[in-house]
């Protein structure tokens, strides 16, 4: 690795980085631009990086925006990753372009990124944290990139932020030559669920989705502190989406709490959605990335559990998944009734990927994900029925 620069002008970005190259080969094959809120969060951003070096080479541009206070001008430090990819090859090189930005000099974003940016190579941008509140930072990223990486499980608001998510997508696709393909975190950890929910679902038991009842979603909180439920309501979303079914009607509360009415054509009845937070005693807990702790720990907003019940010939039968008292494992059932076993326990992993695998894998996926958008899409249609 190269000695990092101290902070340079932004104008010695090109100069110094010529320099670095001398006796390294470019081996780029993306750019990444990171827009990460305040400079701890970057060094850690950086950390991560440094961790998948020679997975992907790549250009890295990292946005640290830090309040107007603590810093009154533009700067940046520029560094270069040198690895080998075989013993006796010639060294190739990842960049790393730190940006510091005052908070006030964020509206134009693109003008100090998009001189930066590699030519006829694709552009992964993300937000390393919560999502930027300004509308014109976030259509800027937006603009900036062919990938947007996120974790909607971090956003504070998630009414509103699934809201402007909702609107990002359906801008992009009305826009065919500006289309955009979104990687979100927590879609990526739902796989588990939504793979069994589905299959729960295999024949013979494919006839009962004309019969639903409930559909109730429970996901883990802590009272002291704000609810983060999107995963709920983005698994929520994706029922709504390829079941069909239209919300006529919603309830939020401030715990994360939702409950809602819904329906599809040619379904007999209505179809009641419960969404609720549960404590989760012995397990911890946290907000950021998991490590690996003597103390079982759980991402906040991670489901707990997900249940569909419908009602065929005067009869009850439940499809529940479930995590087991080692969050990292999970049961998924079928019963008629209270206890009447109608298949055998499935059990499923439901580890939670950290964010530095979440990262590797979502840099690899070139492919829009239309499932995810629907679901999105979905969400959104669920949460606007409270002003129906």
């Amino acid at each position: 690795m190269t000695t990092p620069t101290n902070e340079i002008p932004l104008w010695q970005i090109k100069p110094e980085l010529a320099k670095m190259w001398n006796e390294v080969t470019r081996s780029s094959v993306l750019t990444l631009v990171v827009y990460a809120p305040g400079a701890a969060r970057a060094a850690q951003v950086i950390d991560r990086l440094n961790v998948l070096q020679g997975q992907h080479p790549s250009r890295a541009i990292i946005l640290a925006v830090e309040p107007a206070e603590m810093r009154s001008e533009p700067a940046a430090v520029v560094s270069l990753q040198n690895h080998q990819l075989a013993e006796g090859a010639s060294q190739v090189g990842d960049e790393q372009i730190t940006i510091f930005l005052p908070d006030t000099n964020t509206d134009r974003i693109s003008d100090f990124v998009t001189p930066l940016l590699l030519s006829d190579m694709p552009v992964f941008v993300w937000w390393a944290g919560n999502p930027p509140t300004n509308r014109h930072v976030i259509d800027d990223l937006v603009d900036l990139g062919d990938h947007q990486l996120f974790d909607s499980a971090a956003f504070p608001q998630p009414i509103r932020d699934i809201g402007i998510l909702a609107h990002i997508i359906e801008r992009c696709r009305s826009t065919a030559v500006n289309y955009k393909a979104f990687h979100d975190f927590t879609w990526a950890r739902l796989l588990p669920w939504r793979e069994a929910l589905a299959q729960s679902f295999d024949p013979p038991y494919l006839t009962h989705l004309s019969h639903l009842t409930h559909l109730r979603l429970g996901f883990a909180s802590d009272p002291n502190r704000p609810a983060r439920p999107a995963p709920a309501y983005l698994l929520a979303g994706w029922l709504i989406a390829r079941l069909g079914l239209t919300a006529t009607s919603c309830t939020t509360r401030e715990n994360g709490a939702l409950a809602a009415t819904l329906t599809a054509p040619q379904r007999p009845g209505a179809i009641a959605l419960e969404i609720a937070p549960y404590t989760v005693p012995g397990v911890t807990l946290v907000t950021g990335n998991l490590e690996p702790t003597s103390q079982p720990s759980l991402l906040h907003g991670s489901l707990l559990f997900a249940e569909a019940l419908t009602s065929v010939n005067g009869e009850t039968i439940t499809f529940r998944t479930m995590r087991t008292s080692d969050p990292t494992k999970g049961v998924s059932t079928i019963t008629r009734g209270e206890n009447d076993a109608l298949e055998p326990l499935r059990w499923l992993s439901l580890e939670t990927p950290s964010e530095l695998d979440l990262l590797a894998l979502q840099l690899t996926r070139f492919r829009y994900d239309h499932v995810y958008e629907d679901a999105v899409l979905g969400a959104q249609a669920l949460l606007r029925a409270q002003h129906g």
